[in-house]
């Protein structure tokens, strides 16, 4: 065997292994903590958003006990109307949910 072939050889003992799952397993996890990281930033402009809508509707709720008291077409309004808001902001702030 000449110099080469058996150098070649031991060379050929330290290339790495042709999948290394250790490596992947680190980099989809990555790769999947960013996109989390990602989804719940887009998801505050949405929180603050309802956030803000429930506060100016709250002098019209007033306190549960006045919100339990009211009649049935106020409270379906107020279910509609919130429903149409729900749906806008999905429709414009996430369209790749739906």
């Amino acid at each position: 065997m000449s110099e080469d072939a058996r150098l070649g050889q031991l060379w050929g003992l330290d290339e790495p292994p042709a999948r290394d799952p250790g490596f992947e397993l680190a980099v989809m996890s990555r790769l999947l903590r960013r996109r989390f990281w990602l989804d719940a930033a887009t998801l505050v402009p949405v929180v603050i958003g309802a956030g803000v809508v429930l506060w100016t509707l709250a002098p019209l709720l007033g306190g549960f006990d006045q919100l339990a008291a009211a009649d049935t077409d106020t409270l379906a309004g107020l279910a509609v109307s919130l429903g149409l808001i729900a749906a806008v902001v999905v429709e414009v702030c996430l369209p790749d949910v739906v």
